[in-house]
């Protein structure tokens, strides 16, 4: 366990070199000394208007698009905890849970398959309350959706692919009669910001959070923009 652990961190890192850079690396270790006393982060927050034209995005490779469905689950559940490295081998199990709560409450995840394999899975939520960052809410009008926790699995990563994805699921939004659309992306996932980007989501804010180990409160510094309507401190009544 601790040598796959080694690994895993191992293959981060070059990863982070690879797609992020020296200062990325070097924020992301500055996080990992102070995780002893929190949890700190820094959030991107978008917002794309689907009033407008939307034009269709190409993956470097060969994909087909699909929604998942409940078959799909097993795979997906495999994929997230890959992505989340050895530790999270042991939460399996609530991890598939999730999975399971998010499609009985109603939101779809949009998958990318080269042959039969997912390759990159991204969700829509429709309603309000989805955790921004810890004891913080989204408020959602009818009329708007949240689209986030995509990921493309390793080996396909520099293909569009999160790129396409993310198109295809605000065209299916935008046809669906949707007028606003909002995604979150961490501020060091430089890769992830250019895929946005070139989907046209404009930034509206970007914070700075902290979670103090063991505290109930969630410290939150607006840097930038606008946080509405990510940080809301209560989820609303009728979706309680």
């Amino acid at each position: 366990m601790e040598r796959s652990l080694l690994q895993w961190y191992y293959r981060r890192t070059m990863d982070t070199l690879r797609y992020e850079g020296i200062h990325i690396l070097l924020w992301r270790t500055f996080k990992i000394c102070l995780s002893p006393l929190g949890e700190l982060g820094m959030v991107t927050l978008c917002r794309k208007d689907l009033t407008r034209p939307l034009r269709e995005i190409r993956a470097k490779v060969e994909v087909t698009f699909s929604q998942a469905t409940e078959s799909d689950i097993e795979e997906l559940t495999t994929l997230i905890v890959k992505r989340y490295g050895p530790k999270a081998y042991k939460k399996r199990d609530m991890l598939r849970d999730i999975i399971l709560e998010r499609f009985a409450h109603g939101n779809k995840c949009f998958v990318a398959k080269i042959g039969a394999e997912i390759v990159h899975y991204n969700w829509i939520f429709f309603q309000s309350g989805e955790w921004i960052v810890l004891r913080r809410f989204i408020h959602l009008k009818d009329d708007e959706a949240l689209c986030n926790f995509g990921a493309t699995v390793e080996a396909w990563r520099g293909k569009s692919i999160h790129t396409a994805v993310n198109n295809q699921m605000l065209l299916f939004l935008k046809q669906s009669g949707y007028r606003r659309a909002y995604t979150t992306v961490s501020t060091d996932y430089k890769s992830s910001k250019k895929a946005l980007y070139r989907v046209g989501w404009e930034i509206s804010g970007t914070m700075l959070s902290f979670i103090p180990r063991g505290a109930k409160k969630t410290w939150i510094w607006r840097i930038s923009g606008t946080l509405v309507p990510f940080v809301e401190k209560q989820i609303p009544e009728h979706q309680t």
